[in-house]
């Protein structure tokens, strides 16, 4: 039986996502955030279950960020080239399921009685080959999906916005459960590892999901899907790495919505790795987290059904500033009343109904400028154009968590202590209240540099088609 026409969005462009494209792209931010979020609380597992020193954490996940920063653009490049029936982004989801699974169980297999020196190294190799290589060849040709799977706005922005839902459902399970699962199993590092297989393990079983239900064209059969390949590669000018690199940077639109997602992830990589040191010693309980995360997780459901409204009465930028308001209001109170358990809870709640909406925007900003690297350039350069969001994702996320520890480093925290100093409680401050609201400011900048841009795309989009006509 044929299928249903879509029909076309409000720029007239034909629609091609169905209800099990959106789920099964869904399934793949699912796996990457699962994992993430774990991550998210390595900072705490080495501190506090294996007693290494916060300085030295810091200093691991500060030189892994570097790496880091070093492979993402370069897959992009890699995505770009790659000739493959099957497409150019997908394979890798089923190439690296088992190297993410394992290279996350390996960030808990710490080999006990190591030296200081051997217990710098393992974090150090442990951290890159997770983040700077396995992530890498998941994250950079996920995030350039929604470019070669459609072409309209309104079902990228769908996209995104259902790749939040699934990105805060399942970012939610460690965030929620592994402090109690893990305290409930002994609290030792054991039960951090068991944790990490079945975390592992589900995030690759997603990850195949995705493939299984992916493509990358907008037409309805694989060969279709076969001949758009071949299509892109015989058409668009054959860019080096290199001056790609600088067609990007020129892009100016590209360097503002690239900055705008940076800054999130660092709030991201804050708040993921913050929540466990705040609930422990300023609400006095570590199991508070839970709570939290519960609780928060009324308001995340809520805010997926007004994602989609918002961002289209919004817009991308207003969106963003809906966001800010919402994040100044909170950090302010917070500041004032830090210990104030349940009206923190209550605004952070609050603050969350829009978050979905927000994240969604800017990743949308990300993807729209491979149409301006057309227009500019006569090449869309999706693989590295998209390879920014999952720089900004890994990256930004380190440098949040590395910030944790580098504020706890310097305000004297002693690992695994029931009680700490008052200097300690105010560099518990300034990564959870001061240093989130610097990130705010810096948000609305860059989003608001990027505004021009979205009142001219449609006509960007119309000069697009009338060169390729």
């Amino acid at each position: 039986m044929a299928k249903k026409e879509l029909g076309v969005d409000r720029n007239g462009v034909k629609k091609t996502m169905r209800f099990m494209d959106y789920f099964g792209d869904g399934c793949g931010q699912g796996g990457l955030n699962l994992v993430m979020a774990l991550s998210g609380q390595a900072a705490y597992f080495y501190t506090e279950k294996v007693g290494i020193a916060a300085a030295t954490v810091s200093l691991v996940l500060f030189i892994t960020k570097i790496i880091d920063a070093f492979t993402d653009l370069p897959m992009g490049r890699i995505i770009d080239r790659s000739k493959n029936p099957k497409g150019k982004c997908r394979p890798w989801l089923l190439r690296m399921a088992i190297p993410f699974f394992i290279s996350t169980l390996l960030l808990f297999t710490i080999p006990k009685g190591l030296d200081a020196t051997l217990q710098l190294a393992y974090l150090l190799v442990t951290n890159v080959l997770f983040s700077a290589i396995v992530y890498t060849a998941v994250s950079v040709p996920y995030s350039a999906l929604p470019v070669m799977r459609t072409n309209s706005v309104d079902e990228r922005s769908k996209i995104q916005v259902t790749r939040n839902i699934f990105s805060y459902l399942f970012g939610a399970i460690p965030a929620i459960t592994v402090i109690p699962i893990t305290n409930m199993l002994g609290g030792t590092q054991n039960a951090w590892i068991k944790y990490g297989v079945v975390i592992g393990l589900a995030s690759a079983l997603l990850l195949i999901i995705c493939y299984k239900t992916t493509k990358e064209t907008s037409d309805e059969t694989e060969q279709d899907n076969i001949d758009n390949i071949q299509n892109v590669e015989e058409n668009e000018p054959n860019v080096t790495f290199a001056k790609g690199m600088v067609m990007l940077v020129k892009n100016k639109f590209w360097l503002f919505a690239m900055l705008t997602s940076f800054v999130y992830q660092i709030g991201y990589g804050l708040g993921n790795s913050s929540g466990t040191y705040y609930a422990k010693y300023i609400y006095g309980n570590d199991n508070l987290v839970a709570v939290v995360g519960g609780i928060g997780m009324i308001a995340m459901v809520l805010s997926f059904f007004i994602a989609g409204p918002v961002i289209k009465k919004f817009g991308l930028t207003g969106t963003i500033r809906v966001v800010t308001v919402c994040d100044v209001v909170k950090l302010v109170v917070m500041a004032f009343f830090p210990r104030a358990f349940w009206l923190n809870t209550f605004l952070a709640c609050a603050g969350s109904l829009f978050a979905v909406a927000g994240i969604a925007a800017a990743n949308v900003m990300v993807n729209n400028c491979v149409e301006y690297n057309e227009y500019l350039y006569g090449t869309k350069m999706i693989g590295m154009t998209n390879s920014a969001v999952g720089f900004a994702s890994k990256v930004g996320i380190g440098l949040g968590s590395a910030l944790v520890t580098l504020c706890l480093a310097v305000s004297g925290y002693v690992s695994a202590s029931a009680t700490q100093t008052k200097s300690v409680e105010y560099g518990i401050f300034a990564f959870t209240i001061y240093i989130p609201l610097v990130l705010v400011i810096a948000k609305i900048i860059f989003s608001e540099l990027y505004r021009p841009y979205e009142k001219m795309y449609g006509e960007i989009l119309k000069k697009n088609a009338e060169k390729n006509s």
